[in-house]
């Protein structure tokens, strides 16, 4: 970790006096920028603490859950997975996006999820995966297998399993939208920051409402169930799944049996992505 001043590089890290002006604060964390701010130094003796937290290459904090059985979706279709699962516990932000892209930090809503077409978002799952030398998932716009460690967007039988998080309820922590979800009814039309409403019972947020998440999966009408489903047609022209409804859904749609399908390629506001990788039992 390393820290500059007005763009010179501090290192060691130690004890600074600024002088009267304002200057330039940036942290960075193994090659990316986790922390920029301006901070204002007046006459007299100031002490200024900075409030961050890296949220770049190897400081995104992620949840590891277990595999289990559930029941999908509103048949009640028992489904198994079989790994373990790190998983990213909010949608992939606009910041970290910029972070590993190389990207200035500025934007209206850093902290909003990133939108982006299910190729955009696979393409970053490898990007991610390269960075952190791990093996990319994704090979002629094909998951590999659900045995690669590197990043990867879940399936839809792993994002429903972590969405009800060993629960029935209808969204993701809760049988009600409000306290969970941005939706139709209370997001002013627009998305919002990550995080801000409760998560679910395994410290998922956003599973509901924000915006809808791109699962790995092609579209089919009846789904696919039993021990870790996973549907690739190999036609190009496939829709993808995407789960969990958007700022713009009623509340039916920010259920968690809810799905919807999309073009592949399409890039629009209420889309974007969480990552999750399979961990191995070694």
């Amino acid at each position: 970790m390393r820290l500059r001043i007005d763009n010179q590089i501090l290192e060691p890290i130690t004890s600074q006096s600024l002088s009267v002006g304002e200057h330039l604060l940036q942290i960075e964390k193994d090659g990316f920028l986790c922390h920029s701010e301006r901070v204002l130094v007046e006459t007299g003796l100031q002490k200024i603490e900075l409030d961050w937290e890296c949220v770049g290459l190897l400081g995104w904090r992620g949840e590891t859950i277990p595999g289990g059985t559930f029941a999908m979706g509103a048949q009640k279709q028992e489904v198994s997975i079989s790994h373990s699962l790190w998983v990213l516990p909010t949608e992939l932000t606009q910041k970290m996006f910029r972070q590993v892209k190389g990207e200035p930090l500025v934007g209206a809503c850093l902290d909003c999820p990133q939108e982006a077409s299910w190729f955009t978002a696979i393409a970053f799952a490898n990007t991610v995966s390269q960075i952190e030398s791990l093996e990319p998932c994704y090979e002629n716009q094909r998951l590999t297998s659900l045995q690669c460690e590197g990043y990867r967007l879940p399936t839809e039988a792993e994002w429903e399993f972590l969405a009800k998080a060993g629960t029935q309820q209808k969204f993701a922590g809760a049988n009600s939208p409000t306290s969970v979800a941005y939706f139709a009814w209370n997001s002013d039309g627009r998305a919002h920051s990550v995080g801000e409403m409760k998560p679910n019972a395994w410290g998922l947020y956003d599973m509901s409402g924000n915006v809808y998440e791109w699962c790995t999966d092609d579209f089919e009408e009846q789904g696919t169930y039993g021990a870790d489903p996973l549907v690739q047609t190999g036609r190009t022209t496939s829709f993808k799944v995407g789960k969990g409804g958007s700022y713009r859904s009623k509340e039916e749609s920010v259920e968690v049996n809810n799905r919807t399908s999309a073009d592949p390629s399409v890039t629009v506001p209420f889309l974007g992505f969480r990552l999750v990788r399979t961990l191995s039992e070694n």
